[in-house]
């Protein structure tokens, strides 16, 4: 199954692709991708400790609207979206 945790206050990322480094280092980061990031981070340290099941996400599933999870647990499903909505 595949689930997004939305991220929160109607927050939208207006693109969706993340410049972590080029050739010369480390690109600065704008205030929109740092939120996107700290959310991924939040719902992966969430995933981490209150999954029973198994679970997928990595920093590609971080979209427009949320992060994507897939999850293999039903149970998990219905706990994930009692907290992510």
């Amino acid at each position: 199954m595949i689930i997004v945790a939305k991220y929160p206050n109607g927050f939208k990322l207006s693109q969706t692709y993340l410049p972590y480094r080029d050739i010369y280092g480390p690109l600065k980061i704008d205030n929109n991708h740092a939120m996107a990031i700290e959310h991924y981070s939040n719902v992966m340290d969430w995933c981490k400790k209150s999954l029973v099941g198994p679970y997928s996400l990595d920093v590609n599933d971080i979209l427009a609207h949320g992060v994507r999870v897939r999850l293999g647990n039903k149970q998990d499903q219905f706990y994930f979206q009692l907290k992510w909505g």
